[in-house]
């Protein structure tokens, strides 16, 4: 029993020993293979630089609205969509009377530009409708108004005018933009003068109108309810009646040796009236703005001649 014991633990012996050296002697296994590498991805960059010019250009737009992006990138903002700066009114605005018409005057707003800047004035002759003048570049202008007597008022309003680009392959345009207006007012005192020279072998009225600070105007033979010339005003009546009317004549006094008398350093006269009857004409004239003007105008008569003594 003790024989088989250790011929059993012999045999176990020689087993352990015989698989160590085995162990020992056997090659090691061979790791295990590596995963395949990932496969390699295409470059990116020679797509991306053909997609970059389409990435840089800009968007696609209708034509009106390509061209309100570009007028928006030119200058600073005060310029808008426009193109053209913010304009602003004249300044101390002016109408006041002079002989020929009235006169008009202002300052220029130093905000304002001066290129292609102008000014417009537009007139109300009383409750008439508005008239514009011809714009200026000055700061002063002469209306030579037709009508006295009424109210004359006027606004003006600065403008800039400025030539744009148009859209691309377009033509170029102009815009202007204009101030907000300044007022004034002027009434032109009644100096005008009407004469009558006579009559023609018509019978009609010889007018003539004297305007301060404008040429004389006439003779124009007039008759009732025609034009008076190219003057603007209309005949609207008249009557002719013969009138007294006393005219004093003056006679050189002289002294008993014949010579002139002379009285406070002057030549004294003998002052003498004379009764003549000359013809006054009633007339209703109307002006160009419609007022209504009521003359009593004497026709030319012969002047009595002095007496001598």
């Amino acid at each position: 029993m003790r024989a088989l014991r250790l011929l059993f633990l012999t045999t176990a012996w020689v087993l352990a020993a015989a698989t160590a050296a085995l162990r020992l002697l056997a090659p090691p296994a061979p790791p295990p293979p590596a995963p395949p590498p990932p496969a390699e991805e295409p470059d990116p960059a020679p797509a991306l630089r053909a997609r970059l010019p389409a990435l840089a250009a800009p968007p696609r737009l209708p034509a009106s609205a390509r061209t309100a992006f570009a007028l928006a990138g030119r200058g600073n903002g005060a310029q808008g969509l426009t193109g053209v700066e913010e304009v602003f009114p004249p300044l101390d605005f002016q109408a006041s009377p002079q002989e020929g018409g009235i006169r008009l005057s202002w300052l220029a707003d130093p905000r304002n530009p001066v290129e292609g800047l102008s000014y417009v004035v537009t007139r109300w002759a009383g409750e008439g409708e508005g008239q514009e003048l011809p714009p200026t570049r000055a700061l002063e202008l002469l209306d030579p108004v037709d009508c006295e007597g009424i109210p004359y008022r006027y606004r003006i309003r600065a403008e800039v005018r400025r030539l744009l680009p148009g859209p691309p392959g377009g033509p170029a345009r102009w815009e202007t933009r204009s101030s907000a207006p300044a007022a004034a007012s002027c009434t032109l005192p009644r100096r005008s003068e009407w004469l009558a020279t006579g009559l023609d072998e018509e019978g009609r009225i010889l007018l003539v109108l004297r305007r301060p600070g404008r040429p004389e105007s006439g003779p124009h033979p007039t008759a009732p309810g025609e034009p008076v010339g190219g003057t603007g005003w209309f005949l609207d009546g008249m009557t002719l009646r013969e009138t007294t009317l006393e005219v004093e004549t003056r006679i050189p006094r002289f002294d008993a040796w014949g010579r002139r008398v002379i009285i406070s350093g002057r030549p004294a006269d003998r002052i003498r009236s004379v009764t003549v009857n000359p013809q006054l004409a009633s007339i209703r004239l109307t002006d160009p703005c419609g007022s209504s003007w009521n003359l009593e105008l004497l026709l030319p008569y012969d002047e009595p001649e002095p007496e001598g003594g």
